[in-house]
């Protein structure tokens, strides 16, 4: 049984940021720079922000409650063209939301680019950085934890399989230590209940893992082995993971060049 999990829909409200505001960061972002008319602001954003296309009656319709809010202003015309600059207040403003939002969607970022490296090890190996219990949750929301999970158990499961079937000494595992190993590649874990929610998935519904008790009298440990059908999954879900990091990846850094046009 091949599962039909549903991977998540970016989208900037799971990262609690409104698309409206995105525009206003954007335009202020773009203004410190220096003094614009218009349609070179509206080109240098391309009409797109966060991969959500936005047409030029909105974004003017933007600029005009900009101005109402005194985060921009009018300076005067150069060949007949309105010119807008940054004022103090929207200065402010842009700091504010930078302050708030660009440290936690840089965590996010990293976070998974990590993920995506332990995978295919390519470019330059990204530091594992600590993450804030809201980032966590925030990586909840964006993030297939279902495929991040059935990865890393089937991963790790096909080694001990391996390692069996050669003959050399090898050890058994409980969920615990798949938690754990998460955390040390990742800095980052699932929720203690998503976790085993999905383990028991595994087991019971996609049948590519199976369990065992140390002793069917005390049954204190239960051990974890792969199963065939398993087997043949972990490629599959490597690609899943690989693929579903690199659009957050995308999304993350579209949405960040809002606050720093270098990413």
């Amino acid at each position: 049984m091949v599962t039909n999990e549903k991977v998540p829909v970016l989208s900037l409200q799971k990262l609690g940021v409104n698309y409206g505001k995105l525009i206003l960061y954007a335009v202020l972002q773009e203004l410190k720079y220096g003094p614009s008319s218009p349609l070179p602001l509206y080109d240098a954003l391309k009409g797109e922000i966060a991969g959500k296309r936005f047409s030029r009656k909105h974004f003017y319709e933007r600029l005009t409650e900009m101005e109402r809010l005194g985060l921009i202003e009018f300076i005067g015309k150069e060949e007949q063209k309105k010119i807008y600059a940054i004022t103090e207040r929207g200065r402010q403003e842009h700091q504010a939301a930078y302050d708030k939002y660009y440290p936690s969607f840089s965590s996010l970022l990293n976070l998974a680019s990590v993920i995506r490296y332990d995978i295919n090890r390519r470019g330059n190996k990204p530091e594992i950085e600590p993450i804030s219990a809201s980032d966590r949750r925030f990586f909840g929301r964006i993030a297939n934890v279902f495929n991040l999970i059935a990865y890393n158990t089937l991963f790790m499961l096909r080694e001990i399989y391996h390692t069996k079937r050669s003959g050399a000494p090898g050890h058994l595992i409980i969920a615990k230590d798949i938690q754990k190993e998460m955390e040390k590649k990742y800095g980052w874990k699932p929720s203690h209940g998503h976790f085993y929610d999905v383990m028991y998935r595994l087991e019971t519904e996609q049948q590519w893992i199976y369990s065992t008790w140390d002793d069917e009298k005390k049954r204190s440990r239960r051990y974890l082995s792969i199963t065939e059908r398993g087997l043949h999954m972990i490629e599959i879900k490597a690609q899943d993971v690989e693929h579903e990091m690199g659009e957050i990846i995308l999304f993350l850094r579209s949405v960040l060049r809002v606050f720093d046009r270098q990413i």
